[in-house]
């Protein structure tokens, strides 16, 4: 069973009234509204939510759930009392700055109690095995935020408080393994777990010099190694995307993690107004069979998709659906640029550039895996 966490608040709370286009303004109440809409019309989704209960539709193995918000005390497992009180503030005043790139609204502090709460269902449901896979798609995201500070768009650390509640609620004493493919490094991820050898923190994105999420951030302490940056150049294709999958597989193969983690940013595509990447459909095709190949062969299948980045609203639910009909329909979406683009077309990068990348990759990381 493949579930959607998703709650209707996330298509209407924190929009910005702002002059556009901020960078702020494109984390909107649209982005998942959009996805919302367009499996509705596509009939996955066979009807609004009920009062109470859950949506299912068992033609394709699919449910929906509403999630609920989390408390500040699950908050304060991973930011601080001084965070969660200047979010109260300014979310009471109704403007500000809460952090950089991240602008209050009067119900800023909802949403992210509510965002996150989404990411708990999502990872509970696996961890429990109620379901094999869900997707959470929420907003806003989450992975920059650290202990003190919101960051690029992110209030709290949906995905680290969900995990931090999960073990401390239900116990959960395993390893977890998170997949970034969001377009900016999640430095928020890799910091609150850079000394964690249970959590594996693995990244590809965007770079340019000066900016963190080098190859050589590898963790420290008990989790040296256990942190994987795979920096790509601007513009990098879908060949980077295939690449960062290939060498990570015989890692997460040796780790043996309970679930995956997917940060699921999709603004790696070469559509989105933010992301300076230029992946394709067909890579996020790609991408989405190799998760489901690796989970299978390594932790039964059980992955938790959260969604991150992603801002064009033409694009993003066409990349969400092809998640979606990987894990529901046992097929695979056609490449979209091939209807509205027919003529759309880049230069492939070569795969001896790919194969020397990886062997400089692995030179970091082997001598702590050995």
């Amino acid at each position: 069973m493949f579930e959607i966490v998703f709650h209707p608040l996330y298509s209407e709370l924190h929009e910005l009234v702002e002059s556009k286009p901020i960078f702020e303004t494109y984390e909107s109440p649209m982005r998942t509204q959009v996805i919302w809409e367009y499996f509705k019309a596509k009939g996955y989704i066979p009807e609004e939510f009920p009062s109470k209960g859950i949506i299912e539709n068992l033609n394709i193995e699919l449910q929906v759930k509403k999630p609920e918000s989390l408390t500040k005390s699950d908050i304060l497992r991973v930011h601080s009392e001084y965070l969660y009180e200047l979010v109260d503030h300014l979310s009471s005043v109704g403007y500000g700055e809460i952090g950089n790139l991240v602008q209050a609204t009067r119900d800023s502090l909802e949403i992210a109690l509510l965002s996150a709460g989404g990411a708990y269902l999502a990872l509970r449901e696996v961890y429990e095995g109620n379901v094999n896979q869900s997707f959470g798609i929420i907003r806003p995201p989450g992975h920059h935020a650290i202990r003190d500070e919101s960051d690029g768009l992110c209030i709290f650390n949906n995905i680290a408080v969900a995990l931090e509640k999960l073990r401390e609620d239900l116990n959960f004493r395993g390893k977890a393994a998170i997949i970034d493919i969001d377009t900016h490094y999640g430095d928020g991820l890799a910091k609150i777990y850079y000394q964690d050898p249970n959590v594996l923190y693995a990244s590809i994105h965007e770079y340019t010099p000066g900016e963190s999420g080098i190859i050589t951030e590898i963790g420290a302490g008990k989790g040296k190694g256990f942190n994987i940056c795979y920096p790509v150049p601007l513009e990098a294709d879908d060949a980077y995307l295939e690449g960062f999958s290939e060498f990570l597989e015989p890692y997460l193969t040796k780790y043996k993690p309970e679930f995956l983690i997917i940060a699921l940013g999709l603004d790696g595509h070469w559509a989105d107004p933010i992301g300076n990447l230029s992946y394709t459909s067909a890579g996020y095709i790609q991408f989405a069979k190799w998760v489901h190949s690796i989970a299978n062969k390594i932790c039964g299948g059980k992955i938790a998709f959260i969604l991150e980045g992603g801002y064009n609203l033409a694009v993003l639910p066409y990349l969400a659906e092809i998640f979606l009909v990987e894990f529901t329909k046992n097929t695979t979406c056609t490449p979209f640029e091939e209807y509205i683009l027919p003529f759309y077309s880049k230069k492939k990068t070569s795969d001896t550039e790919i194969k020397k990348y990886k062997k400089l990759m692995k030179t970091i990381l082997d001598p702590y895996w050995n």
